[in-house]
């Protein structure tokens, strides 16, 4: 596991649950001027983070959206989550495209997802801001070279959180490969307050995403005893074999 500490100014937790940390994309399409949009995409909350595409083939009869066909281009993503993206995608669209004429087209829709507490994300501090940056634009390279390092944790978790205890599964997990989830909380005198946990690699099952999810917000809800007032990210990961 991997443990970063982050300055924390005095924050407004209405304010933090008012927003939405995700923008959405959308690459124009061929035939711009067959239709007018009205709103930008909204993606749903899911439980992953990262960057998302999907091709959509658009069907206008008649000047009226007719048929929406929505495949993903990430790879990786359980079923359950591909299904509820392709959904709001096709409610978008159906909703919010104008048009006139007949035409088909493709259209790539291109959207970024992060935790949905952005206040949270805003109080980063300035090196750990550089750092993301940096690992958000390697892996979107889909670079062979290593990634950037990390700020060694070692003495902040000894000085924050004395007691800290790991994840308990409550059952086998089957499956194999990794599971990674990228934990964002905040320390306000000693208590623990808000936490939000996403997805950066899991399983292709949803059920089973959802249950590395909860041990690790209980784990670190329950288990960690800390002091003073912090924000804090932490990186967990699960081997299944």
């Amino acid at each position: 596991m991997h443990f970063r500490r982050l300055t924390a100014p005095a924050l407004l937790l209405a304010a933090l649950l008012a927003n939405a940390g995700a923008r959405a994309d959308a690459a124009p399409a061929p035939s711009t001027a067959a239709c007018t949009i009205d709103a930008p995409f909204v993606p749903p909350h899911i439980l992953w983070m990262g960057r998302f595409g999907y091709q959509a083939t658009i069907t206008i009869n008649a000047g009226q959206v007719g048929n929406v066909e929505v495949a993903p281009v990430r790879g990786g993503v359980d079923d359950q989550t591909n299904r509820v993206l392709e959904d709001a995608l096709v409610a978008h669209v159906k909703a919010h495209y104008h048009c006139a004429g007949d035409h088909k087209y493709a259209q790539t829709f291109v959207f970024d997802l992060e935790h949905d507490i952005p206040p949270l994300m805003a109080d980063l501090a300035p090196e750990l801001k550089a750092h993301r940056e940096a690992v958000l634009a390697w892996e979107h390279a889909n670079a062979s070279a290593p990634a950037p390092t990390t700020p060694d944790p070692r003495n902040w978790i000894a000085d924050i959180c004395p007691k800290t205890d790991k994840p308990t599964l409550p059952l086998a997990v089957g499956g194999h490969g990794v599971v990674r989830i990228h934990v964002l909380f905040d320390v306000r005198d000693g208590s623990i307050g808000l936490i939000d946990a996403r997805l950066k690699q899991g399983s292709p099952d949803f059920a089973t995403d959802q249950m590395f999810i909860d041990a690790v917000l209980a784990a670190v809800r329950n288990g960690y005893h800390c002091t003073g007032t912090h924000l804090l990210e932490q990186d967990f990961q699960f081997h299944q074999d």
